[in-house]
């Protein structure tokens, strides 16, 4: 089998398994249930770290109930805990071989406000992969660094680029959804694109130089879990998704982004209200060379007479 599933969590986190052909491997894995608790200086606590939620064990069961042992890889898009919070939590379960991972340092974001617990996340992380010998991977100047073989799948690491100074040096960004990797998915002719939490706000507009370079795509997994800022009009028409899969809720879209996703006939999937345990899953098709979605929910239309449309939970 060869499938994308979108673990289905409560609030806006991104957990994704990868699978193919018995080979799995992880892009991002959710909001974990630590955080610092202000005592050590290196990682003080701030308004707006996340407490009283955490998804790590439901996304280990459903690794488990799929039986996985090991990952192939694990890529972590940036670093913010609705991310990477429970990839080191991952690491401890399933022996993972490689760590994809931009280099992050509190140092590089300009605004305090955004500074939460990411370097508890990033540091935690990184001190997973080193105790069990997790090869760790953050140069992806090499194009053997960015394309990965999974199965009958390839995987391409873009938005890679650092955006440095003339002199060398890393430009501080406001939030690290500035510095956020996007992942390429392909199979059997299909592609998918899951953009982490990229947007178009940043002098570089991220999301217009991505559709430039991927002109189209099957199946979107909304940046930003959908929120305002990210899904730009001009993104969504350029790759005319068959798919999208929100990891929210669907009211996290903006009225701009459900119309022009109307108007594409693009079906929207979210993970959030959904049966515990499930995942919305993208099947690629070897036979057929075709893709096709299933959620665990009941469907509901969002407009009579048109594709685009949610999931909410059934007692199933």
């Amino acid at each position: 089998k060869t499938r994308i599933h979108f673990i289905c969590l409560g609030g806006s986190s991104d957990a994704i398994l990868l699978e193919s052909n018995g080979h799995f491997g992880m892009v991002d894995s959710g909001e974990d249930t630590d955080y610092p608790d202000g005592l050590d200086s290196r990682y003080p606590f701030r308004s707006g770290i996340v407490t009283g939620e955490g998804y790590e064990q439901t996304v280990i069961r459903y690794l488990k109930k799929l039986g996985v042992k090991k990952l192939d890889f694990y890529i972590g898009t940036h670093a913010h805990s609705d991310h990477i919070g429970s990839g080191d939590e991952i690491l401890e379960v399933f022996p993972t071989k490689r760590l994809y991972l931009r280099k992050y340092s509190d140092e590089n974001i300009s605004n305090p406000y955004a500074l939460w617990d990411n370097q508890y996340c990033y540091d935690t992380l990184v001190a997973a992969a080193k105790k069990h010998g997790t090869k760790i991977i953050q140069n992806f100047s090499k194009k053997s660094n960015r394309i990965i073989r999974l199965g009958d799948m390839e995987i391409e690491i873009m938005n890679e680029k650092i955006r440095k100074n003339a002199s060398g040096q890393p430009i501080p960004q406001k939030d690290d959804n500035n510095n956020s990797l996007g992942v390429k998915v392909t199979a059997y002719g299909k592609t998918a694109f899951l953009g982490g939490d990229m947007n178009n706000s940043s002098p570089e507009r991220d999301e217009s130089k991505i559709a430039r370079q991927l002109k189209s795509v099957d199946l979107l997994k909304l940046n930003h879990h959908g929120y305002s800022g990210s899904n730009s009009n001009s993104y969504l028409k350029k790759l005319k998704p068959d798919y999208a899969v929100v990891t929210g809720p669907v009211s996290n879209l903006a009225s701009g982004t459900l119309n022009t996703l109307n108007r594409l006939n693009t079906q929207l999937y979210s993970t959030h209200n959904q049966p515990s345990g499930s995942a919305v899953i993208a099947v690629f098709h070897k036979k057929t060379k075709n893709l096709t979605v299933t959620a665990p929910g009941n469907l509901t239309l969002r407009k009579k007479g048109t594709k685009t449309a949610f999931y909410t939970a059934s007692n199933k």
